[in-house]
């Protein structure tokens, strides 16, 4: 009821102007074309996407096979495994991204200082401050989330499965590629949806790292529409994006399902 309540007063909020405590407000679609027809809303959906897919492929990189490692196999130490797993979920994100920040931000990165001092580089060899920079470090704290979502689709497999494969003579890739991937691949596809959804709404990365170099995504970019420097806030234009991408969210779930 919670959620679905809040869905309301955004969609609310989208078809209609001015201040949400006005009390005669204006019944509107042009929030929608408004937003849509400044190019740098176009400028700013590129940047996202570039950086949940980003984001996506280095949490699945990092916590797939690690799941695979602990539940499929005979791996020794998988308690550490599975501590340093859970020590990532408690690790807030913006701490994290602080400390990626103070190592390779091109201006004041320790490395990157570090590097330009005893080896006479030109310019800072690395750039946190990208797309690629922030997907990386938002993927590292999501790669637990990708860990404990995939491990219980790999714990609940049948292994006679596999052992019939291998008994048959398949390699281990076949066995990988035909048996073991296709069960798990509902489970998959879930982190995988649920991973990149919450790359496109993820604020601390892109706010500490993206936002001071100008680089926003959909989440700063909201939050610059709801407090300009030199406008009042746009609610009818940050509701309409928002809108627009609950849809997506909705499509995202019936192809899950």
């Amino acid at each position: 009821i919670v959620i679905v309540s809040l869905i309301a007063v955004v969609v609310w909020l989208s078809v209609r102007s001015g201040s949400p405590s006005d009390t005669n407000p204006t019944w509107t679609l042009a929030n929608f074309p408004e937003i849509f027809a400044n190019p740098f809303t176009y400028r700013v959906l590129l940047n996202t996407f570039g950086f949940s897919a980003v984001v996506l492929i280095v949490a699945l990189a990092f916590g797939l096979p690690a799941a695979w490692l602990v539940e499929r196999t005979d791996l020794p130490g998988k308690n550490l495994i599975f501590t340093f797993m859970a020590i990532g979920l408690l690790i807030p994100g913006f701490a994290a991204a602080m400390g990626w920040l103070l190592m390779l931000h091109p201006r004041i990165g320790l490395v990157n200082v570090w590097l330009q001092t005893n080896f006479g580089f030109a310019e800072a060899p690395f750039n946190i401050a990208t797309i690629l920079g922030m997907g990386w470090v938002q993927g590292l704290n999501l790669a637990p989330i990708a860990f404990i979502m995939t491990a219980a689709v790999f714990q609940a497999m049948d292994p006679s499965l596999e052992e019939s494969a291998q008994m048959s003579g398949a390699s281990f890739a076949s066995i990988l590629m035909k048996v073991t991937l296709p069960l798990a691949w509902p489970g998959i596809l879930a982190a995988g949806i649920y991973i990149f959804t919450i790359g496109f709404a993820a604020f601390d990365v892109p706010a500490i790292i993206g936002w001071s170099n100008r680089i926003f995504t959909f989440s700063t970019y909201l939050a610059l529409q709801l407090a300009p420097t030199e406008a009042l806030p746009r609610y009818g234009t940050a509701a309409a994006l928002s809108v627009v991408f609950i849809g997506f969210a909705g499509l995202f779930s019936v192809w899950y399902a």
